[in-house]
């Protein structure tokens, strides 16, 4: 009893810290420790998403060992998009924010996972070992109809993995030190089984790959033989296999190729996932949470490395995924006329512009203008100095950065403070994930393009941005006006406003607003026209000429400025006629209206920080529509590349605005922008609120 007693005070005692050090971070480290673990998030989820995309578009990569990377993509994806966004939250928050469904769902997806992943491998480690060792077996077994089964029962197998466990009546419990949940370490058949099946998994990889190995050492120093004529064939036996082993070659040598990056895939996997086991069985053999907090974190961040690690394993080992990224990522140059070295009109869209107004009759002296104007601004783009270069790059850089930062800032403080989880708050919350958007999708090929002065990603990336950029623009622009009409009811009609803006419409309404804003390019798009670099904006846009289809957008832009302006004057002029009543009154009205009182002046303030988001706004993108107009009448590119650069930053930094005006004229976010960004200590944890989280885990303990 004595010893069972010291036990459970040790297991407590280790809860305890470890659940005071999650909390009693500064927020310095907060930030730090989310960073890292965010940008391994991003980079293997963006990652994946690109190993199955390149498996999918290039025909070499549609076999057996295809299908295996993409089988093993999808179950990193699966972690990253599943198990890693409470864990993110509560590395932010300092606790569990989730609720316990949340938690079992968690625990269940980690190790199922991380299971499918291991034995995506094993089954990797058969294939290459049939296709190097026993290449006539493997063409029977290793068909595409039974790789697609052996697949599917991969997955099958690893969702059964955690089942054991949880048909014991055992459940997942939230790790203060890892900051997710999982089992817990103890003596049990259940919680051995998924350890056995793991180490099963790893000696089919470790046979494998050994007798591929060996089948490789000993059939190069073969061809060897044979190709320096050291070891001559004797018999017409041996003449036949070196006839055939020559003809088979090169693909050897493929096959080798890959049997290189899939056994690498294995050993970063395999590196990445042993300090994690090694810290289960410690664990498991003492039976307590008992090693530093920074253990733990370093656990974490290494078994979701495994899931980002492989994209770079391929694109450095494989030409094919190396080609791919490089068109991708890496940018092809486009052509220069070796002539005059100026930029082939052909890939800036500038040729089909001209084509179609030759169609329409073209005088000779108009299609030498538009052409000079738009190899000229590319010709500009191109030349510009170091200095240049790199004072507009900073520039721009600088304004994505706050603009992406901010808003994602705006989006937690929303999340977190329940005074703001109102309709404001969801409208605010809309606006920010648009200027998210544009800063995410829309800014990186732009950046990319001013570095390197010409456009340098491929085709596809260009229609992708310039349907993105309006479509976030039309969507900022669309939850301003929503964002104007609620404040309108809120004022001046507030019986109606408490009938229409409640929350499940004020969603219903946001999700209205983000699809209107998606069908603004739609009939640009229906019409047959393509969006085209523009090399003075830099970044993809649809053409000058003025078209029906252009205009439609120009128009839905009028209207929602023309609610906004309709909206804001009737508020302003009903909070004007009020205050000198109010004034007159203030003394007759009882307690209640007291209150009422004191949430009405909220309005007023939230009014008049919502009307100063929609001023900042249309201040950016006045000159913006201002330089489009110009462009639209004058049917050409006809202003200096300064202008067009200042177009850009102007309607970049309306998405960077509003985190700066929430923070000056909002308390509630001005008060948490100084404690996320003037790093003050976080408060400790109280007394009950860890006792409450000890009670909870020695709960799952018992059970």
């Amino acid at each position: 009893m004595n010893v069972s007693g010291a036990t459970n005070t040790d297991s407590n005692s280790n809860i305890l810290r470890l659940a005071e050090s999650l909390r009693s971070r500064s927020s310095l480290q907060v930030v730090l420790e989310s960073l890292i673990y965010g940008s391994v998030i991003v980079s293997g989820f963006v990652g994946n998403l690109l190993v199955l995309y390149i498996v999918y578009k290039s025909a070499r990569l549609r076999n057996v060992p295809g299908l295996f990377i993409a089988s093993l993509a999808l179950s990193d994806i699966a972690i990253i998009a599943l198990a890693t966004p409470p864990s993110l939250l509560s590395l932010i928050k300092g606790n569990w924010v989730s609720t316990f469904a949340a938690c079992q769902f968690q625990g269940f997806i980690v190790i199922v996972t991380v299971a499918a992943s291991l034995q995506t491998m094993a089954l990797m480690s058969v294939d290459r070992y049939f296709r190097v060792v026993h290449p006539t077996k493997h063409r029977l077994f290793f068909t595409m109809p039974r790789a697609r089964l052996m697949a599917a029962s991969v997955w099958i197998l690893a969702l059964a993995y955690p089942v054991p466990y949880l048909v014991t009546d055992k459940m997942f419990v939230f790790h203060p030190g890892k900051f997710f949940c999982f089992f817990v370490e103890e003596e049990s058949l259940a919680a051995d089984t998924i350890y056995v099946c793991i180490f099963y998994s790893i000696a089919v990889l470790t046979y494998c790959y050994i007798n591929v190995y060996r089948h490789l050492r000993l059939n190069a120093k073969r061809v060897q033989g044979w190709r320096t004529n050291e070891v001559k064939p004797s018999t017409l036996n041996e003449k036949r296999v070196q006839g055939r082993f020559t003809q088979e070659i090169k693909t050897s040598t493929e096959d080798v190729k890959l049997t290189r990056t899939l056994f690498a895939t294995v050993l970063g996997y395999l590196i990445c996932w042993t300090p994690v086991l090694i810290i289960d069985f410690v664990e498991k053999g003492v039976g307590e949470w008992f090693l530093p907090r920074w253990v733990y974190v370093m656990y974490n961040d290494f078994g979701l490395s495994s899931s980002s690690l492989n994209p770079i394993i391929y694109g450095a080992l494989n030409r094919t995924f190396r080609r791919e990224y490089k068109k991708i990522l890496c940018f092809r140059k486009l052509r220069y006329n070796k002539r005059d070295d100026k930029l082939k009109p052909q890939k800036l869209g500038i040729r089909r512009i001209i084509t179609k107004k030759k169609k329409k009759g073209m005088n000779a002296s108009e299609k030498p203008s538009i052409e000079r104007q738009a190899l000229h601004l590319a010709d500009s783009f191109r030349h510009r100095s170091s200095f240049q270069v790199i004072l507009e790059s900073l520039i721009y850089a600088s304004i994505a950065a706050v603009a992406f930062i901010g808003n994602l800032v705006v989006l937690y403080i929303v999340y977190k403070i329940p005074r703001l989880r109102n309709v404001p708050g969801l409208l605010v919350a809309s606006l920010a994930i648009s200027d998210i958007a544009m800063a995410t999708f829309g800014a990186p090929p732009s950046l990319a393009s001013l570095i390197r002065g010409r456009w340098v990603s491929t085709f596809a990336v260009c229609q992708f941005q310039g349907f993105v950029v309006i479509t976030t623009v039309a969507a900022s622009l669309q939850t301003m006006a929503l964002m104007s009409v609620d404040r309108y009811f809120r004022v001046v009609h507030p019986i109606n406003h408490r009938i229409f803006f409640t929350m499940s419409r004020a969603r219903l309404m946001s999700a209205s607003v983000w699809i209107l804003a998606i069908m603004y390019p739609v009939p640009y798009l229906a019409s047959g026209r393509k969006y085209i670099f523009h090399p003075g904006k830099f970044f993809c846009f649809h053409e000058v000429k003025m078209s029906f289809e252009s205009c439609v957008i120009y128009i839905c832009v009028c209207i929602s400025l023309a609610t906004l302006s309709f909206c804001y004057y009737n508020v302003f002029k009903h909070l004007r006629l009020n205050r000198n009543r109010v004034r007159n009154l203030r003394k007759e009205f009882s307690s209640r209206h007291e209150k009422e009182r004191r949430v009405s002046a909220e309005d007023v303030k939230m009014t008049q920080t919502l009307f100063v988001t929609v001023l900042g706004y249309l201040i950016c993108w006045t000159p913006v529509l201002i330089i489009d107009f110009v462009d639209m009448a004058s049917d050409g590119w006809s202003l200096p590349r300064n202008v067009y650069v200042m177009y850009t930053d102007i309607g970049l930094i309306s998405s960077s605005l509003n985190p700066i005006i929430y923070g000056a004229l909002n308390r509630t976010f001005r008060r948490e922008y100084k404690k996320i960004f003037c790093f003050k200590t976080l408060s400790r944890v109280n007394e009950t609120s860890i006792f409450e989280q000890t009670n909870t885990v020695n709960l799952a303990l018992a059970k």
